[in-house]
């Protein structure tokens, strides 16, 4: 199962280029114990700035340019590296594009507040997704999305 998992604000803002616009440890928290032992897909400037150990075999790195192992310069070659297991697209706003049309599922935060930035998440078309469990928090509204059909 394909999944893309992110946090943004209420206009789908998802970071800045450099950092994410807000730090809601809860929402991080639960991002970390969702994507543990997992899968994970994440474009190369997403992964710069995340600081993720390399040398972890979960992670499979997106870039158009060719670094070694476990990166990959198409979805689908990152997809198919992953095997049969549990995949999580981490992002970035690229990433999460070329990776939505195979997902499954997406794992949504919605940071309350407005921040400034100008990275956001693709649209959530309505006719596609449908809200499958949603939660409301002190900080944040979280939502998991299935595929419909």
């Amino acid at each position: 199962m394909l999944s893309l998992i992110s946090a943004m604000d209420k206009n789908g803002l998802i970071g800045t280029g450099k950092a994410l616009p807000w730090k809601v440890e809860e929402e991080y928290q639960r991002y970390l114990d969702t994507v543990k032992g997992k899968k994970i897909i994440v474009g190369r400037k997403t992964f710069e700035i995340s600081g993720l150990d390399l040398k972890d075999e979960q992670v499979h790195i997106l870039s158009s340019r060719s670094q070694g192992t476990n990166y990959y310069n198409n979805i689908e070659d990152a997809i198919k590296a992953c095997g049969e297991n549990d995949i999580f697209v981490t992002g970035g706003a690229e990433v999460y594009k070329l990776a939505m049309p195979h997902a499954d599922r997406l794992y949504i935060s919605v940071i309350k507040g407005d921040y400034e930035g100008s990275i956001y998440f693709p649209n959530i078309d309505a006719n596609i997704w449908e809200v499958q469990h949603h939660e409301e928090l002190p900080e944040y509204d979280y939502y998991i999305y299935r595929k419909k059909g």
